[in-house]
């Protein structure tokens, strides 16, 4: 019996299985979070969205705001501005498809395994933004 191939170092997101954008029956919301002059959030605006439930939309622009890492290029803290974030919650069709997808993938890459990206077997992927 063959060694089984080592799995190639983790390429990170998106998968190439990944299904970029929304999809019938997400739930998604365009996030713009105003930064202060030290990185941190001090609004946090809902633009184009899906979400009809005005707590639900409180509630992940609170999500947004504890969750918030100021983030650094070249070395300077970015701040002052104003950074857009895609917020998505999967819904029944995009699941399917990402699934076939995945399926499609895994077919015409023989040599790729499910067994290399643990994430994705157990089920706790996070699907790509934009």
């Amino acid at each position: 019996m063959a060694a089984e191939i080592a799995c190639a170092p983790d390429r990170g997101s998106p998968r190439p299985w990944t299904i970029n954008g929304a999809v019938r029956g997400d739930e998604y919301a365009w996030i713009y979070l105003e930064l202060d002059k030290h990185g941190w959030v001090k609004h946090c605006l809902m633009g184009e969205n899906s979400i009809e439930d005005p707590d639900r939309r409180f509630f992940i622009c609170k999500y947004m705001i504890d969750e918030w890492r100021p983030i650094e290029k070249d070395g300077q803290r970015i701040a002052s501005t104003t950074v857009e974030r895609f917020f998505m919650v999967p819904g029944p069709d995009h699941k399917r498809k990402l699934k076939k997808a995945q399926e499609r993938y895994f077919a015409e890459h023989p040599r790729e395994r499910l067994e290399c990206y643990p994430e994705e077997r157990s089920g706790s992927s996070k699907l790509a933004s934009p």
